[in-house]
Protein backbone atom coordinates (compact mmCIF):
# COMPACT_ATOMS: atom_id res chain seq x y z
CA UNK A 1 0.00 0.00 0.00
CA UNK A 2 1.46 3.68 -0.99
CA UNK A 3 1.43 6.08 1.37
CA UNK A 4 -1.16 7.56 -1.06
CA UNK A 5 -3.23 5.05 0.26
CA UNK A 6 -2.34 5.14 3.97
CA UNK A 7 -3.03 8.45 3.87
CA UNK A 8 -6.50 7.91 2.00
CA UNK A 9 -7.27 5.05 4.08
CA UNK A 10 -7.13 7.16 6.89
CA UNK A 11 -9.27 10.26 5.59
CA UNK A 12 -12.00 7.94 4.97
CA UNK A 13 -11.98 6.92 8.46
CA UNK A 14 -11.66 9.76 9.86
CA UNK A 15 -14.72 11.13 8.33
CA UNK A 16 -16.35 7.40 9.22
CA UNK A 17 -16.15 8.51 12.31
CA UNK A 18 -17.62 12.30 11.99
CA UNK A 19 -20.17 10.62 9.95
CA UNK A 20 -20.99 8.43 13.24
CA UNK A 21 -20.60 10.75 15.80
CA UNK A 22 -22.90 13.23 13.48
CA UNK A 23 -25.70 10.51 13.44
CA UNK A 24 -25.43 10.28 17.32
CA UNK A 25 -26.60 13.86 17.45
CA UNK A 26 -22.80 15.43 18.17
CA UNK A 27 -22.88 18.96 16.54
CA UNK A 28 -20.04 19.97 14.86
CA UNK A 29 -18.87 23.37 14.79
CA UNK A 30 -17.58 24.60 11.21
CA UNK A 31 -16.83 28.59 10.35
CA UNK A 32 -19.29 29.04 7.47
CA UNK A 33 -21.56 27.74 5.00
CA UNK A 34 -19.78 26.39 2.77
CA UNK A 35 -17.84 24.14 5.13
CA UNK A 36 -21.42 22.57 6.07
CA UNK A 37 -22.08 22.53 2.47
CA UNK A 38 -18.66 20.88 1.84
CA UNK A 39 -19.52 18.33 5.02
CA UNK A 40 -23.33 17.78 3.59
CA UNK A 41 -21.85 16.28 0.38
CA UNK A 42 -19.68 13.57 2.25
CA UNK A 43 -23.00 12.35 3.64
CA UNK A 44 -22.74 14.02 7.02
CA UNK A 45 -26.76 14.45 8.22
CA UNK A 46 -26.17 15.49 11.82
CA UNK A 47 -26.17 19.13 13.59
CA UNK A 48 -23.32 21.50 12.07
CA UNK A 49 -23.31 25.01 13.43
CA UNK A 50 -21.77 27.77 11.39
CA UNK A 51 -19.52 29.93 13.89
CA UNK A 52 -19.26 32.57 11.17
CA UNK A 53 -22.76 32.57 9.05
CA UNK A 54 -24.93 33.00 12.15
CA UNK A 55 -24.36 37.31 12.74
CA UNK A 56 -23.42 36.77 16.22
CA UNK A 57 -20.62 37.76 18.41
CA UNK A 58 -18.06 34.60 18.76
CA UNK A 59 -19.42 34.84 22.74
CA UNK A 60 -23.22 35.06 21.99
CA UNK A 61 -22.46 31.94 19.80
CA UNK A 62 -20.72 29.85 22.31
CA UNK A 63 -23.88 30.79 24.91
CA UNK A 64 -26.05 29.39 22.45
CA UNK A 65 -24.37 25.90 22.11
CA UNK A 66 -24.33 25.96 26.05
CA UNK A 67 -26.97 23.04 26.42
CA UNK A 68 -24.40 20.69 24.65
CA UNK A 69 -22.09 18.70 26.52
CA UNK A 70 -19.93 17.99 23.48
CA UNK A 71 -19.37 19.46 20.25
CA UNK A 72 -16.73 18.21 17.80
CA UNK A 73 -14.64 21.14 16.50
CA UNK A 74 -13.90 21.39 12.69
CA UNK A 75 -12.51 24.81 11.32
CA UNK A 76 -10.00 25.53 8.64
CA UNK A 77 -6.50 24.34 8.68
CA UNK A 78 -5.40 28.14 7.99
CA UNK A 79 -3.85 30.05 10.68
CA UNK A 80 -7.43 31.59 11.68
CA UNK A 81 -9.33 28.08 11.38
CA UNK A 82 -6.04 27.44 14.10
CA UNK A 83 -7.11 30.32 16.46
CA UNK A 84 -10.63 29.82 16.25
CA UNK A 85 -10.05 26.00 17.24
CA UNK A 86 -7.99 27.05 19.92
CA UNK A 87 -10.67 30.12 21.13
CA UNK A 88 -13.19 27.33 20.59
CA UNK A 89 -11.67 24.40 23.06
CA UNK A 90 -10.72 26.85 25.74
CA UNK A 91 -13.90 28.90 26.34
CA UNK A 92 -16.04 25.80 26.09
CA UNK A 93 -14.05 23.73 28.41
CA UNK A 94 -14.72 26.30 30.56
CA UNK A 95 -17.95 26.22 29.99
CA UNK A 96 -18.21 22.59 30.50
CA UNK A 97 -18.38 21.64 27.56
CA UNK A 98 -16.37 18.99 26.11
CA UNK A 99 -14.82 20.10 22.98
CA UNK A 100 -13.38 17.68 20.81
CA UNK A 101 -10.75 18.59 18.32
CA UNK A 102 -9.20 15.28 17.33
CA UNK A 103 -10.53 14.58 13.90
CA UNK A 104 -9.27 18.24 13.08
CA UNK A 105 -5.78 17.58 14.29
CA UNK A 106 -6.17 14.52 12.32
CA UNK A 107 -7.13 15.74 9.10
CA UNK A 108 -5.29 18.57 8.72
CA UNK A 109 -2.38 16.84 9.65
CA UNK A 110 -3.13 14.11 6.65
CA UNK A 111 -4.16 17.15 4.40
CA UNK A 112 -1.94 20.28 5.05
CA UNK A 113 0.17 19.85 1.89
CA UNK A 114 -3.03 19.72 -0.06
CA UNK A 115 -5.86 22.21 1.45
CA UNK A 116 -6.66 24.65 3.93
CA UNK A 117 -10.71 25.04 4.32
CA UNK A 118 -13.09 22.55 5.28
CA UNK A 119 -15.27 23.41 2.48
CA UNK A 120 -12.05 21.95 0.24
CA UNK A 121 -12.13 18.64 2.01
CA UNK A 122 -14.65 16.49 -0.76
CA UNK A 123 -12.81 17.70 -3.78
CA UNK A 124 -9.12 16.88 -2.14
CA UNK A 125 -10.67 12.89 -1.01
CA UNK A 126 -11.51 12.83 -4.64
CA UNK A 127 -8.77 13.66 -5.97
CA UNK A 128 -6.76 11.23 -4.01
CA UNK A 129 -8.93 8.50 -5.29
CA UNK A 130 -7.80 9.48 -8.75
CA UNK A 131 -4.35 9.15 -8.23
CA UNK A 132 -4.19 5.74 -6.25
CA UNK A 133 -6.72 4.64 -9.38
CA UNK A 134 -4.30 5.76 -11.98
CA UNK A 135 -1.28 5.03 -9.98
CA UNK A 136 -3.10 1.24 -10.12
CA UNK A 137 -3.66 1.32 -13.77
CA UNK A 138 -0.15 2.65 -13.98
CA UNK A 139 1.26 -0.39 -12.43
CA UNK A 140 -1.16 -3.12 -14.22
CA UNK A 141 0.16 -1.66 -17.25
CA UNK A 142 4.00 -1.77 -16.43
CA UNK A 143 3.06 -5.44 -15.84
CA UNK A 144 1.63 -6.20 -18.90
CA UNK A 145 4.63 -4.48 -21.13
CA UNK A 146 7.18 -6.05 -19.30
CA UNK A 147 5.55 -9.42 -20.07
CA UNK A 148 5.67 -8.65 -23.56
CA UNK A 149 9.29 -8.10 -23.72
CA UNK A 150 10.31 -11.24 -21.99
Amino acid sequence: MSSLERRLDRLTKLVQHLTDQSRRGTPIIVEGRRDEGSLRDLGIEGPILCLKAQGKSFFEFLDDICSNRKVIVLTDFDMEGKKFAKMLVKELSKRRIKADDYIWKQVGALVHQDIHTVQELGSCIEGMQRRVRTSKEDDRERGRSKKLYV
